[in-house]
Protein backbone atom coordinates (compact mmCIF):
# COMPACT_ATOMS: atom_id res chain seq x y z
CA UNK A 1 0.00 0.00 0.00
CA UNK A 2 1.44 3.40 -0.76
CA UNK A 3 -0.48 6.55 -0.22
CA UNK A 4 0.12 9.96 -2.72
CA UNK A 5 1.00 11.83 0.30
CA UNK A 6 2.04 10.73 3.78
CA UNK A 7 0.14 14.55 5.28
CA UNK A 8 -2.76 15.97 4.09
CA UNK A 9 -4.41 18.84 5.31
CA UNK A 10 -7.32 18.40 8.21
CA UNK A 11 -9.93 19.91 5.24
CA UNK A 12 -13.06 17.77 4.08
CA UNK A 13 -11.74 20.14 0.78
CA UNK A 14 -9.02 17.79 0.84
CA UNK A 15 -8.74 14.13 -0.58
CA UNK A 16 -6.01 11.54 0.14
CA UNK A 17 -5.30 8.46 -2.79
CA UNK A 18 -3.90 5.25 -1.31
CA UNK A 19 -3.28 2.58 -3.82
CA UNK A 20 -3.40 -1.05 -2.94
CA UNK A 21 -1.43 -3.87 -4.79
CA UNK A 22 -0.87 -7.27 -4.67
CA UNK A 23 2.55 -7.78 -4.76
CA UNK A 24 5.49 -10.49 -4.50
CA UNK A 25 8.53 -10.67 -1.78
CA UNK A 26 10.58 -8.15 -4.08
CA UNK A 27 7.91 -5.72 -4.86
CA UNK A 28 6.68 -6.63 -8.30
CA UNK A 29 2.97 -6.35 -8.76
CA UNK A 30 1.11 -9.46 -9.62
CA UNK A 31 -1.00 -8.33 -12.37
CA UNK A 32 -2.89 -12.11 -12.58
CA UNK A 33 -4.10 -11.70 -9.32
CA UNK A 34 -7.82 -10.51 -8.74
CA UNK A 35 -8.72 -11.00 -5.33
CA UNK A 36 -11.17 -9.41 -2.85
CA UNK A 37 -9.83 -6.86 -0.57
CA UNK A 38 -11.51 -5.36 2.21
CA UNK A 39 -10.52 -2.24 4.18
CA UNK A 40 -10.42 -0.62 7.43
CA UNK A 41 -9.89 3.05 7.90
CA UNK A 42 -9.50 4.50 11.36
CA UNK A 43 -8.87 8.06 12.53
CA UNK A 44 -9.63 11.20 11.06
CA UNK A 45 -11.63 9.86 7.81
CA UNK A 46 -13.77 8.56 5.54
CA UNK A 47 -13.74 6.45 3.33
CA UNK A 48 -15.34 8.12 0.41
CA UNK A 49 -14.46 5.40 -2.82
CA UNK A 50 -12.88 2.19 -3.65
CA UNK A 51 -12.42 0.61 -6.87
CA UNK A 52 -10.52 -0.29 -10.18
CA UNK A 53 -10.02 0.73 -13.47
CA UNK A 54 -12.05 -2.64 -14.66
CA UNK A 55 -13.83 -2.26 -17.19
CA UNK A 56 -16.79 -4.97 -16.70
CA UNK A 57 -16.86 -4.16 -12.60
CA UNK A 58 -20.36 -4.65 -11.10
CA UNK A 59 -18.83 -3.85 -7.45
CA UNK A 60 -20.10 -0.90 -6.00
CA UNK A 61 -17.61 2.30 -5.44
CA UNK A 62 -18.82 2.83 -2.11
CA UNK A 63 -18.03 -0.45 -0.36
CA UNK A 64 -15.19 -1.52 2.07
CA UNK A 65 -14.54 -4.74 -0.29
CA UNK A 66 -13.50 -4.80 -3.88
CA UNK A 67 -11.65 -6.82 -6.22
CA UNK A 68 -7.94 -6.05 -7.75
CA UNK A 69 -7.66 -5.67 -11.05
CA UNK A 70 -4.44 -6.78 -12.35
CA UNK A 71 -3.59 -6.62 -9.00
CA UNK A 72 -4.32 -2.94 -8.23
CA UNK A 73 -7.24 -1.41 -6.36
CA UNK A 74 -7.41 2.60 -5.05
CA UNK A 75 -8.78 3.62 -1.97
CA UNK A 76 -9.50 7.71 -1.70
CA UNK A 77 -10.37 9.27 1.87
CA UNK A 78 -11.82 12.53 2.74
CA UNK A 79 -10.40 14.20 6.14
CA UNK A 80 -12.95 14.92 8.53
CA UNK A 81 -11.91 18.60 9.66
CA UNK A 82 -9.60 17.11 12.88
CA UNK A 83 -6.08 16.79 12.80
CA UNK A 84 -4.80 13.49 13.38
CA UNK A 85 -3.57 9.74 12.21
CA UNK A 86 -5.22 7.97 9.74
CA UNK A 87 -4.55 4.49 9.58
CA UNK A 88 -5.55 2.73 6.31
CA UNK A 89 -5.65 -1.55 6.56
CA UNK A 90 -6.34 -3.45 4.05
CA UNK A 91 -6.54 -7.34 3.74
CA UNK A 92 -6.79 -10.16 1.63
CA UNK A 93 -6.48 -13.79 1.57
CA UNK A 94 -3.28 -14.41 -0.44
CA UNK A 95 -1.31 -10.82 0.62
CA UNK A 96 -2.36 -10.86 4.13
CA UNK A 97 -2.62 -7.20 6.45
CA UNK A 98 -1.07 -4.46 4.77
CA UNK A 99 -1.55 -0.88 6.71
CA UNK A 100 -0.25 2.79 6.49
CA UNK A 101 -0.83 6.12 8.27
CA UNK A 102 -1.26 9.32 6.54
CA UNK A 103 -1.08 12.43 9.19
CA UNK A 104 -3.47 14.87 8.92
CA UNK A 105 -2.77 18.60 9.73
CA UNK A 106 -4.17 21.38 10.81
CA UNK A 107 -3.69 24.23 8.03
CA UNK A 108 -3.20 27.96 9.55
CA UNK A 109 -6.03 29.91 9.61
CA UNK A 110 -6.93 31.54 5.96
CA UNK A 111 -4.16 30.23 4.55
CA UNK A 112 -6.19 29.66 1.53
CA UNK A 113 -7.12 32.34 1.82
CA UNK A 114 -3.62 34.72 1.39
CA UNK A 115 -1.89 35.95 -1.44
CA UNK A 116 -0.69 39.26 -3.04
CA UNK A 117 -3.43 40.67 -4.23
CA UNK A 118 -1.09 43.18 -6.21
CA UNK A 119 -0.49 40.87 -8.39
CA UNK A 120 -3.88 40.61 -9.48
CA UNK A 121 -5.00 42.48 -12.79
CA UNK A 122 -7.17 45.18 -12.72
CA UNK A 123 -9.20 46.16 -14.89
Amino acid sequence: MCPEQACIRADQDELAFVAIEIADSDGVVEMLADERVSLEVAGPATLLGFGTAAPASEEPFTGIEHSTFRGRALAILRPTGEPGVVRVTARSQSAGVASVEITAQSAPHNAAAEYDRSAVPTQ
